[in-house]
């Protein structure tokens, strides 16, 4: 049977007798060890949980006597409290956290528990050892949180193993980000799981196309000048047209002496007209070259800062017998 709870200043200590059932057990520890500070004086809450739990454990109702020794430890954290953990645990199938609870009993009562406590406790470790699975969890960040079916049991890195009911349990980590993961665990089976919460950037692709800036400003500074030598010989051939309906002419089915000045003049304006058409056509390609290298680029966004580099354009009049004719090039 159970023996009666011997209280002092700094733990409450308890004795228990072998005895056993059968329930549902919870899926793994819910401890780190350590993570609660011990607790100089048992609390009045803790000293009544616990007088509950030795009551109740002695009429063989050991789930409610879990929970109440959890309330203590929970009230007023001691190592000592962690050993009737679990034995509770163990007493009601939950080798889960049996062992969390005896693992954390021996780290932080180290040089306090006894060599005969720590021999028992290692045995009956390894007993419930068989009936449990691990989980070995890799983050790739550390001091991510490690749940397993909403409790916490580490925080990365971690090296030691973490010990589970058989059955399916879901395994988060919380960091950067969460990442959850559906496991089915087996009695004896290690399962390995790797996390990743940094987020990978895919590779740069490549840039859209764009047309060189030189070659955009070249098109449009091309559709000006050849908008201006249209201009220019279109504006002459209307002059000369208009001086040619001055001179005299000998009617519509005789055509002026050839050397003569007449012929000359109409000569020179058709040239001009031919090479206005001429100009007009070019700059329309020319044109709409522009704009399409233009829309391009705008759709394929800022263009990547690279060194600047200075172009040059020139554009320059030349009289030819025809006429006046633009003559340019690009550096």
């Amino acid at each position: 049977m159970l023996g009666r709870v011997r209280r002092s200043k700094s733990s409450l200590v308890f004795a228990f007798g072998l005895v056993s059932t059968s329930v549902v057990a919870v899926p793994a520890w819910a401890q780190i060890c350590g993570e609660k500070p011990a607790a100089a004086e048992p609390t009045p809450d803790a000293i009544a949980a616990n007088d509950l739990a030795l009551k109740l454990s002695e009429e063989g109702r050991y789930v409610e006597a879990l929970a109440l020794f959890q309330k203590a430890y929970d009230a007023s954290p001691s190592y000592v409290i962690l050993y009737n953990i679990g034995r509770m645990a163990a007493l009601t199938n939950d080798p889960a956290r049996a062992i969390g609870a005896y693992t954390c009993h021996v780290e932080e009562g180290g040089n306090d528990v006894t060599p005969e406590r720590k021999a028992e406790v290692s045995a009956e470790i390894a007993r419930l050892t068989q009936e449990v699975g691990h989980l070995r969890i890799e983050v790739d960040e550390p001091g991510a949180t490690i749940e397993v079916d909403g409790v916490v049991v580490a925080r990365s890195p971690t090296s030691k193993a973490i010990v589970a009911n058989p059955g399916k349990h879901r395994v988060t980590v919380h960091g950067s980000r969460a990442s959850s993961r559906e496991v089915e665990l087996q009695k004896g089976e290690t399962q390995e799981l790797t996390f990743t919460l940094k987020l990978i950037e895919p590779p740069p692709g490549e840039p859209p196309f764009r047309f060189p800036g030189a070659v955009v400003g070249s098109a449009w500074v091309l559709t000006g000048l050849v908008s201006i030598s249209a201009a220019v010989t279109g504006s002459l051939a209307l002059v000369g047209a208009a001086d040619l309906e001055d001179d005299t002419y000998l009617g519509p089915n005789r055509a002026p002496s050839p050397n003569s000045d007449i012929a000359e003049k109409a000569d020179r304006v058709h040239a001009l007209g031919v090479a206005t058409d001429a100009l007009i056509a070019v700059g329309a390609i020319s044109g709409a070259a522009a704009i399409s290298f233009s829309v391009v680029n705008a759709v394929a966004g800022d263009a990547p800062e690279d060194k600047p580099q200075e172009k040059k354009a020139s554009a320059r009049l030349v009289l030819s017998p025809l006429g006046l004719a633009v003559v340019g090039s690009f550096q």
